[in-house]
């Protein structure tokens, strides 16, 4: 992917404009999208005011400015400094750092620098050194549950998705992922056309040689790439299409890679199909400690079998860990607190069109 090694702004610079898009997956792409070329979006499939929001406009004050939703519009991003307290930070990171104190068998995590997904327990002790995602710490954490889900996130994202929010993973990272530029669609695509948002809640200050986060302005705009699978799920073989796609039209539409050069505790929200991926660790030992949390909405579960939990303004999606090939699935169902859970129904990530393929920010 292109990308200018001088893009790098300072928080709440007014940003490039942009080009135009949308989304959907399923079935529905098959009847919308010709496969196998740039598509055109059925107006129906996109979400009107009012259509499902009554629910979440009663409970939930809007939390965002007439502006602040423009800019999400026009760029597909809003940054919120200083989001979140250094007692909500400080809680996420105590909640990550307990992972490797304990290493539960139920936790899965992936080593970026092997590319090796396995469960926490599996980690020898000479890997420790290597980069590592943790994968959905919300299932059985509470307190990082609280924070990432919790009145004031929902607010926001009840303003931008237009209805209640739903968790339905988390990723904890210390170090920069150095993953190239890609969409969220690619893994997990929502069930409707725009119905995700990604949050990315900075747990440190981050470091121009630590591999910040890049993006592109704008870039949710562009028409969605339609595999001939009839998905916005990333078909392998095509991949190399795909990115020829992308860098097409980012160059037809002039966009430009921005870096989050993020303070402790701002919160970076992005859409769905906004351009995104990780710059080079350029000073190895840096970290760039980060929690990244994906949300759907609860119409989107209304009809899909599904455990879901109250969660500040929104909910939590219960579901089973991320699969390891040949480890023993047999790991206890999440159950902490007031909220203990149901065992989760199996099949539901099937059903929603999600990969199991690795996923890193």
């Amino acid at each position: 992917m292109p990308h200018a090694p001088d893009g790098t702004m300072a928080l709440g610079s007014r940003r490039p404009r942009a080009a135009s898009s949308p989304n959907q997956a399923g079935s529905g792409l098959r009847r919308c999208f010709a496969p196998g070329r740039p598509p055109t979006i059925d107006p129906r499939s996109v979400p009107r005011r009012g259509e499902q929001s009554a629910t979440i406009i009663q409970r939930v004050p809007r939390a965002l400015t007439l502006g602040q939703l423009r800019t999400w519009r026009r760029e597909g991003y809003l940054v919120l400094e200083g989001f979140f307290s250094d007692e909500e930070v400080d809680t996420v990171n105590a909640a990550a750092e307990r992972v490797w104190d304990e290493r539960p068998s139920h936790l899965t995590v992936d080593d970026l620098d092997l590319g090796l997904r396995q469960r926490a327990c599996q980690v020898a002790d000479d890997q420790r050194s290597h980069r590592f995602k943790v994968n959905d710490l919300y299932l059985t954490d509470s307190s990082l549950r609280h924070v990432a889900g919790s009145k004031k996130v929902g607010a926001v994202l009840a303003d931008l998705l237009r209805d209640e929010p739903v968790m339905i993973n988390t990723l904890n990272l210390t170090e920069g992922s150095e993953q190239a530029d890609h969409l969220d669609t690619l893994f997990m695509c929502p069930p409707r056309a725009f119905a995700m948002a990604v949050t990315w809640m900075a747990l440190e200050d981050v470091r121009g040689d630590a591999g910040p986060l890049r993006y592109y302005p704008g870039s949710h705009r562009i028409r969605p790439y339609v595999f001939e699978t009839g998905s916005l799920v990333l078909n392998q073989p095509e991949l190399p299409r795909w990115q020829q796609y992308m860098d097409r039209e980012l160059a037809r539409n002039r966009m430009e890679e921005q870096r989050l050069l993020a303070k402790k505790g701002d919160l970076f929200v992005w859409h769905s199909l906004l351009l995104h991926g990780g710059c080079p660790i350029t000073s190895r030992g840096t970290t760039r400690r980060s929690l990244v949390t994906h949300f759907h909405t609860r119409h989107d579960y209304r009809a899909a079998t599904a455990s879901l939990r109250p969660a500040g303004a929104g909910w939590w999606l219960v579901r089973p860990p991320q699969p390891v090939p040949g480890f023993d699935d047999g790991a206890p169902q999440p159950a902490d607190g007031p909220e203990g859970t149901a065992a989760p129904r199996r099949g539901l990530t099937r059903r929603l069109g999600w990969s199991r393929r690795a996923k890193v920010r």
